[in-house]
């Protein structure tokens, strides 16, 4: 769960959802390693390993539907390697 309240958004899906920098939406390095390395949720955000995605600490976006999950770069959703994005809205 996310450490501070997240700003809510409505996620590509239509689903309401949230936007946050990573690292404010685990509790640690450990918890998003393991959740990354189950769902590779660091692919989805562009990165190699969980590590990679954790340094970075990108602003995220995502909902209760898995597809949701992704990074926003220069306020579009950017889903698995980062090229044309969608406006995040």
């Amino acid at each position: 769960m996310a450490k501070n309240e997240p700003l809510r958004v409505k996620c590509r899906s239509g689903v309401e959802g949230w936007q946050c920098h990573l690292q404010d939406n685990y509790e640690d390095c450990e918890e998003w390693a393991a959740y990354a390395e189950m769902y590779k949720l660091h692919l989805r955000l562009g990165y190699e390993t969980p590590g990679a995605a954790w340094d970075a600490n990108p602003l995220v976006q995502g909902s209760i539907e898995p597809s949701d999950f992704c990074r926003v770069v220069d306020g579009k959703r950017c889903f698995s390697a980062c090229g044309e994005g969608e406006t995040a809205v």
